[in-house]
C-alpha cells in the first residue's frame, strides 16, 4: 500500500507540469495581439513594443514558460491585465465566497443524496425506486 501511494504521489509532479504546460500552450495560440487586446485600436505599435516587453511577450515560448513556472513555485501568480492587481490577491478577495458556495453546494448535495436514498430503500424493487435511482444518476451526472 505504502509504495502504491507514493507512486501516486509522484505522478503528481508530471501531472501539474503537464496540465500547466497545457494552459500555457492554449494561451499562446489564442488568436489576436494581446498587447491589441490590452491597449486597444488606437495603440502605437511603440506602446504595443513597450507592452509586449513589460509583459514578457517577446521572449520565445519555452523561455516564457520557465519564468511562468518558476513565479508560480515562487507563489507570484502575476497582476491581472483587467484588475491591475496582483492575482492572487484578486483570488483571496473571492475565496470567501467560494468556500461559502461550495459548502452549501456539498451540504445540499449531500441532503438530496440522503433523502433519495431513504426513499429507494424503503420503496425497494418498485418503479418509484426505479425512478429515484435514474434521477439521483442524472442529477450526478449533470454540470452545474
Amino acid at each position: 500500500m505504502f509504495i502504491y501511494i507514493t507512486k501516486r504521489l509522484l505522478w503528481v509532479i508530471p501531472t501539474i507540469l503537464t496540465v500547466l504546460l497545457l494552459l500555457f500552450s492554449l494561451s499562446y495560440l489564442l488568436p489576436g495581439d494581446p498587447a491589441d487586446i490590452i491597449l486597444g485600436p488606437r495603440a502605437t505599435p511603440e506602446m504595443a513594443a513597450e507592452l509586449e516587453s513589460r509583459l514578457g511577450l517577446d521572449n520565445p515560448w519555452y523561455q516564457s514558460y520557465l519564468i511562468y513556472l518558476q513565479n508560480i513555485i515562487k507563489g507570484d501568480l502575476g497582476t491581472s491585465i483587467f484588475r491591475d492587481r496582483s492575482v492572487l490577491k484578486v483570488i483571496l478577495d473571492v475565496l470567501p465566497y467560494t468556500v461559502i458556495l461550495t459548502l452549501a453546494g456539498m451540504g445540499l448535495a449531500v441532503f438530496n443524496g440522503i433523502s433519495i436514498g431513504l426513499l429507494a430503500a424503503n420503496y425497494n424493487n418498485s418503479y418509484f425506486e426505479k425512478f429515484l435511482t435514474m434521477l439521483s444518476f442524472i442529477t450526478a451526472s449533470t454540470p452545474t
